[in-house]
């Protein structure tokens, strides 16, 4: 599992892991022959570890067949973001760079509402665990009609993930 990878490294190593499996994503991706977008799990402080990543990942995706449009960096809420200034910078040099940006899992992290005030994302995607059976509970219905509202008044799209019932789409939908 990619928690158990990950897990095997730590500080410094852990990011600069986190950066270059991407290179080894993009070679897979170049292979698979793939003209779609394609979207990068990464850790925030792997944005802040090294100065150069944005460049990194904008060359690595160059070498590979991959322009930056195509590029969606998908933020996971796996670690805290330890300086929001710094993040928010390094959120503006992706963009600059012609990427985009996701937060993964909102809702199941460290990621919160003050993360969407400081930058907001071009995707947010709802954690499978507030998607789970959402069509049973007047709780969980609260807080996606929450999130897709404000994502609406931000201009942020918005994904569901882990959708796997009928009723859950349907109620989503």
């Amino acid at each position: 599992s990619p928690h158990s990878v990950l897990g095997a490294f730590s500080g410094e190593a852990l990011h600069r892991f986190d950066l270059m499996s991407k290179v080894s994503a993009l070679s897979i991706a170049q292979q698979l022959g793939t003209d779609a977008r394609l979207s990068l799990n990464l850790l925030p402080q792997s944005l802040l570890a090294d100065a150069n990543a944005v460049d990194f990942l904008v060359q690595a995706a160059a070498r590979h067949g991959f322009t930056p449009d195509r590029i969606v960096l998908e933020v996971t809420e796996e670690e805290a973001i330890t300086d929001p200034d710094m993040f928010a910078d390094a959120v503006k040099r992706v963009r600059s760079a012609g990427m985009r940006v996701a937060i993964d899992d909102f809702g199941a992290g460290f990621a919160g509402l003050s993360l969407l005030a400081d930058f907001q994302p071009d995707k947010l995607k709802i954690d499978r665990c507030i998607v789970q059976n959402v069509h049973e509970s007047g709780p969980r219905q609260a807080i996606v009609r929450a999130i897709v509202e404000f994502c609406f008044c931000l201009g942020i799209a918005v994904v569901a993930e882990g959708v796997e019932t009928v009723e859950e789409f349907n109620w989503l939908r």
